[in-house]
């Protein structure tokens, strides 16, 4: 009997181990799961009226907001995509290549040496933490140029920053082409990777950001708006082109424009598809 009894209470604490253990695992799945990443995607096409088949030159718009929903502090990125809808055409032919080498020097400015590359603009608000400093939130202009390096197109992005942190540096977009509903994509498939430098002439700076992995990474507010009108053959072209894909018997249409998509360095990753809407130009 009292052996049965032994049994029957170890049977019992196992029991009851085994319920505690399967809490903590439910418990700490919550925690993971409200600790993810929340991140909203966007993406908007100009001018809404386009036409049906041909397309027309345009403005496109990209964007994405990232935080930590507990903190409300910007996650560290390791990978950022944005994949563009197969009506949206990047046509960058004929335009002339900026280096990453102008748009990191500290003696030059973009806008004139690089003129002919300006594709867009736009801004970002990142976290920037040094060794042994509080996090400083820092936002900058983006200014979008167009460069073929190995052997590929790509969009950098310069971005300046003032106070409280003087900083220059660029994110790399990588031009993609993809399939299915989405045609084209720009990624950054390293962002710990992205170099920058202080800006000539200030003191409230640090002597060599580019060594400092993953400070640029840090990003809660991206936008980027793509549009240049060029000359190229005796012809004008458009960096942007758009047409809208109504049915025949509709004078209006509703299609995914963007899929937004930002892998983090926890492992994370995260995705938003954005809706375009668009009538048929007259």
């Amino acid at each position: 009997m009292h052996s049965a009894r032994l049994s029957r209470g170890a049977i019992l604490a196992t029991t009851l181990l085994a319920v505690t253990f399967a809490w903590t695992e439910a418990a700490a799945a919550e925690v993971s799961s409200a600790a993810e990443p929340v991140m909203t995607g966007s993406a908007e096409i100009f001018p809404s009226k386009l036409p049906r088949s041909q397309s027309a030159p345009s403005t496109l718009r990209l964007g994405f907001t990232s935080e930590a929903p507990d903190t409300h502090a910007a996650p560290e990125l390791s990978k950022t995509a944005f994949e563009i809808s197969r009506n949206v055409t990047l046509r960058t032919a004929g335009l002339p290549s900026c280096s990453l080498a102008k748009l990191l020097s500290t003696y030059a400015n973009p806008r004139r040496t690089c003129a002919g590359s300006l594709v867009g603009q736009g801004r970002v608000v990142s976290e920037i933490t040094l060794p042994g400093e509080p996090t400083v939130t820092v936002e900058g202009r983006l200014l979008a140029f167009f460069a073929f390096a190995e052997e590929r197109p790509r969009i950098l992005a310069q971005v300046s920053s003032t106070a409280p942190l003087s900083l220059t540096y660029v994110i790399p977009f990588r031009v993609d082409e993809d399939h299915g509903a989405f045609g084209s994509s720009l990624v950054v498939p390293k962002m710990r990777n992205i170099q920058g430098q202080c800006r000539r002439g200030v003191t409230n700076c640090f002597s060599q950001p580019y060594t400092l992995k993953g400070i640029y990474a840090h990003i809660s507010d991206f936008e980027l708006s793509l549009h240049r009108r060029f000359a190229h053959d005796g012809r004008r072209q458009s960096v942007v082109n758009a047409r809208c894909p109504a049915p025949a018997d509709r004078a209006e249409a509703v299609f995914p424009l963007a899929n937004v998509s930002l892998s983090y360095s926890s492992g994370a990753s995260l995705s938003s598809v954005s809706t375009g809407r668009c009538r048929i130009a007259a």
